[in-house]
């Protein structure tokens, strides 16, 4: 069994290297900008709010600043107007950049007012995004019971209208919400109910990587090493193949994680490298 101080020393390299970095190819990101912005002027608002919207979101994670000017562009064209679809996409935009910059304040008061307005419009499809958004947010704050609450009528509004691809999402955010209440057997249920329900519905990446990836850590938080590798490595193949430079870092991250608790050092420090 490894010392205490071996342990500090294990644990002082993983966080050394958990830094992610995020950020893709600028040259492409310049020339879909560009491709956005170009005659800007001359398009009808309802158009440059749409714009605006899909600039805030391309730079969410990449240019923080950047996607903070154009989604309060977005949030103020949207407002001074009475399309109700239009401000609810742009504060789910403005919202999901504050997510990713971690002020889970303002996340939430975005996500909030979207909700409020899909649930007016009746939109029961933005509805049930909305409350899986809004239960990762109370998970997030470690308010489990309203993350519960969300999750679960998220669910129910999904089942009732066959929404599939929802209902894959929703499992997913519980199976995950599950894990962190370390109700293992329950968690295992939900993500695999969501992989077999996205087996059902168009190919959908991010989700399948998602749910690799929470199969991953669950079988990690229970010591089953075969099962949580196998996870990550199918995460692995198919971020590369999607060019998803985020979650392959991840699943480098896990393998890393997994070679370090079974003292391979030398291939831990592979893995954890090839993640930043």
């Amino acid at each position: 069994m490894p010392t205490f101080h071996q342990r500090k020393v294990h644990l002082w390299y993983v966080l050394s290297v958990f830094f992610v970095s995020l950020s893709s190819s600028l040259f492409g990101q310049t020339n879909a900008e560009d491709s956005l912005l170009y005659q800007l002027e001359e398009q009808s608002l309802p158009e440059q709010i749409d714009r605006y919207v899909a600039l805030t979101r391309m730079f969410w994670e990449q240019d923080p600043a950047r996607s903070l000017y154009y989604g309060e562009l977005a949030t103020a064209l949207a407002d001074s107007t009475q399309d109700l679809q239009r401000q609810m996409e742009a504060h789910r935009a403005l919202g999901g950049l504050h997510y990713y910059q971690g002020s889970l304040d303002k996340t939430l008061w975005h996500n909030n007012l979207a909700y409020t307005i899909a649930s007016g419009l009746q939109d029961e499809q933005k509805e049930a995004s909305q409350l899986n958004n809004l239960g990762i947010i109370y998970r997030d704050q470690g308010d489990y019971r309203r993350s519960m609450q969300m999750h679960s009528q998220s669910l129910r509004i999904a089942e009732l209208n066959g929404m599939d691809v929802l209902l894959a999402v929703s499992y997913n955010n519980l199976g995950r919400l599950y894990m962190d209440l370390k109700d293992y057997e329950r968690s295992s249920s939900y993500l695999y109910s969501g992989l077999a329900k996205l087996a059902t519905v168009p190919e959908d990446n991010s989700l399948q990587l998602a749910l690799f990836g929470n199969l991953a850590r669950l079988y990690a938080r229970q010591q089953q090493t075969d099962s949580a590798e196998h996870y990550f490595r199918a995460m692995l193949q198919l971020s590369d193949e999607t060019n998803n430079v985020n979650r392959m870092a991840e699943a480098y991250q896990g393998l890393g994680v997994l070679r370090l608790e079974q003292k391979r050092y030398d291939r831990a420090q592979y893995y954890l490298q090839s993640s930043v």
